[in-house]
């Protein structure tokens, strides 16, 4: 499922990047991280299924894309440094529908499921930083759908340029 080799991260790093958890929940997260980097094309959390685990992006860029009857590629959205994937379908229990496959060489965090669902249970404050975290990718999800029904180029381009600069 993941690439065989792991690398550690310093926890003050990925502590870091877990700052919207209360601290303690942030310890835990991070304790309970598996590093993982990937190679351009790899596919990081396979779509079709509820995810094992969470992933959260440290290095690089990945993309969640689905592939259609032709064969065609969707691409849905990128992920930037700090974002989480898989949220909704780990807390949900809903199937991933889509892949996230890392764009260029990435490294990410993985965080096994029913650890993380335990740590949510047991904090209202991280559960409520995790129900912020899958509101805002489907409120990023329902831009992006508004911006492609946008009817000229020029629109979706600055549709796309507001979701860039909302991350900033």
């Amino acid at each position: 499922m993941f690439p065989s080799s792991t690398y550690p991260l310093p926890s003050r790093e990925l502590q870091q990047l877990l700052a919207s958890f209360p601290q303690a929940v942030a310890e835990e997260l991070s304790r309970i991280s598996i590093i993982r980097r990937w190679s351009d094309g790899e596919v990081v959390l396979h779509g079709g299924a509820v995810v094992p685990s969470v992933a959260m992006l440290l290095e690089g860029r990945l993309r969640l894309a689905a592939s259609c009857e032709d064969g065609e590629e969707v691409l849905f959205r990128w992920f930037i440094r700090g974002e989480f994937v898989g949220m909704a379908s780990a807390v949900g229990g809903l199937p991933f529908l889509v892949d996230a496959i890392a764009v260029g060489d990435c490294c990410t965090a993985h965080f096994d499921r029913s650890k993380l669902l335990n740590i949510l249970e047991s904090d209202a404050r991280a559960a409520l930083v995790a129900a912020k975290q899958i509101s805002q990718s489907a409120f990023d999800m329902t831009r992006l759908v508004i911006a492609r029904s946008e009817p000229t180029l020029a629109a979706r381009v600055d549709a796309v340029l507001l979701r860039l600069a909302g991350h900033n």
